[in-house]
């Protein structure tokens, strides 16, 4: 499909956002990315990852496009019921496995960061907490250096 993300792993192509986090995170577990499938919060950690796909971005076009649907219609419901949800899970504990951040914090977090970019979750309250301590984490500093790297590079090539 021609569809980014894409990462390569070990000559693996793996695609889209929510496999290729669920791929790492059990490939690389020492990361402590993902809880073991015999933890009981692993439950929790899948839901969250297909949330983010199968209801979270879908309830955006929603929004953001102003589409009028009826919520028993459509599977990722309404906005209004993915935001109440989101909302008091991230209200709840400072990530959404509780103490443990995980991989599920770095899908839903990302989409929230962007939910909040585009005004469509208040820049005040619990959804723009929860960002800011994802966006505090020294990891994603660093990540963001290596992106603005490789578009340097990328762009320096392209001359």
């Amino acid at each position: 499909m021609g569809k980014l993300p894409t990462v390569v792993d070990d000559g693996v192509a793996v695609a889209e956002s929510g496999a290729i986090l669920a791929y790492l995170a059990d490939k690389y577990p020492g990361a402590g990315l993902a809880p073991a499938p015999t933890d009981p919060r692993r439950a929790d950690y899948l839901r969250w990852l297909f949330f983010a796909a199968g209801v979270m971005e879908p309830a955006f076009g929603e929004k953001f496009f102003k589409w009028e649907v009826p919520a028993r219609q459509v599977a990722w419901g309404d906005f209004a019921s993915m935001e109440r949800t989101v909302t008091e899970a991230v209200a709840a504990s400072p990530w959404l496995l509780g103490d443990r951040f995980s991989a599920a914090d770095v899908y839903v977090g990302s989409n929230l960061h962007w939910g909040v970019l585009w005004k469509l979750f208040p820049e005040k309250g619990p959804v723009a907490d929860y960002v800011e301590r994802c966006a505090a984490r020294p990891a994603l500093k660093r990540a963001l250096k290596l992106e603005e790297r490789f578009i340097a590079e990328a762009d320096a090539a392209a001359r």
